[in-house]
């Protein structure tokens, strides 16, 4: 039987990033996959990557890496579609679908998706225009559209129909452990301390910077306390300078990028979430899986989010002294259950991907 090749079109495949968590979550645990043949598309190198797991799982990797010629990277884009005939084009990255789907659709890709990640399109005015106009442009050359959120959905998608695909997890992966909470807090040498967590890029959008803010003005009633802040990106040296600016630097832990993020939830007592913008907020659903309390950006954060009574949202218009005031010493609560009723699961819902993409490929009606 004919195998449906798959194009899964993202930024990168860096262990600390959003949609290469959610793709290796689907991919690693639906049992209906020997159907498709999957490539990955990426933009971008990764230091901590997932390309071994990736090609373990007979999976493709294609790296289109941008030059400063627009012209020759379209014509190698273009060259790949001539070579490789793809059934299905599964973009989570629709700036970049502004080039890769008009090409899909000149060529006859019969399934072309759209999936917006995110309920905004940049970090700044310009990037935030910019990248909103080249996402119409792959909403435009696509027939059909996922979204994590409906506030995602309903940002890019307006009044076309859309499904939303929740970003499940391996809950028993990220339920808590207190042997490995041990073991990471010695390795950590923060045995006694109160720790505060934030996970993800180190970027605007994640707003690390803010959380610095927050974290200087708790230490003001505990200074015994840790701020640990796991992921890389563009803002790692601004982001330490700036600690040391604050002179909390002693009480930061930067872990940069690690391939079993699941173990360091353990260690932490209180997690939070400052974005300027999310789709989801993925590491929220991994922190309440873990039982830890967790504050998020009110009408940034999506409802979605809160699968469990443990998460809680404050406006960023509110002062880092605020948010600082917010957090508290907390007993961890296991609601495993709960979020698994919410529909995070991912070992119910991995097969629900490769149904729906078969039900495209065949033009059948679909929903999840």
């Amino acid at each position: 039987m004919k195998k449906i090749k798959v194009l899964e079109v993202l930024p990168c495949l860096t262990q600390s990033n959003g949609i290469a968590s959610y793709l290796s979550n689907y991919f690693t645990f639906a049992t209906n996959k020997d159907r498709f043949e999957v490539y990955y598309l990426v933009f971008a190198r990764s230091v901590c990557d997932r390309h071994d797991e990736i090609l373990a799982s007979g999976g493709k990797i294609i790296e289109a890496y941008p030059t400063f010629n627009l012209f020759n990277y379209i014509k190698c884009l273009d060259n790949l579609f001539k070579i490789e005939t793809f059934d299905i084009v599964h973009c989570h990255a629709p700036n970049f679908g502004a080039l890769v789907m008009p090409i899909a659709k000149k060529y006859g890709v019969p399934v072309r998706i759209t999936h917006c990640h995110v309920n905004k399109s940049g970090e700044t005015f310009f990037k935030n225009i910019r990248n909103y106009v080249m996402s119409l442009v792959s909403v435009k050359n696509s027939n059909y559209y996922l979204a994590c959120s409906s506030l995602a959905g309903d940002m890019l998608f307006k009044n076309k129909d859309y499904i939303i695909m929740n970003n499940a997890i391996d809950l028993e992966k990220f339920r808590y452990s207190y042997k490995m909470r041990k073991k990471i807090r010695q390795e950590l040498k923060i045995d006694n301390k109160f720790v505060i967590g934030e996970f993800g890029r180190l970027c605007t959008q994640k707003n690390q910077s803010f959380m610095l803010e927050i974290f200087k003005e708790y230490i003001k009633r505990n200074n015994d306390a840790i701020l640990l802040l796991a992921g890389d990106g563009p803002l790692e040296e601004t982001l330490k300078l700036k600690a040391k600016k604050l002179n909390i630097d002693k009480n930061v832990i930067f872990l940069g990028s690690v391939d079993n993020i699941n173990d360091y939830y353990n260690a932490l007592d209180y997690f939070i979430l400052p974005s300027t913008y999310e789709g989801l907020g993925i590491v929220l659903i991994e922190a309440q899986a873990n039982g830890l309390h967790c504050l998020a950006s009110k009408n940034v954060i999506p409802q979605d989010a809160m699968v469990s009574n443990l998460l809680e949202f404050i406006s960023l218009n509110y002062s880092p002294y605020d948010w600082s005031r917010k957090i508290k010493e907390y007993d961890r609560v296991d609601v495993v259950n709960e979020i698994r009723k919410n529909r995070f699961d991912i070992k119910i819902e991995s097969n629900k991907l490769f149904d729906l993409y078969l039900k495209m490929y065949k033009g059948e009606k679909h929903d999840v």
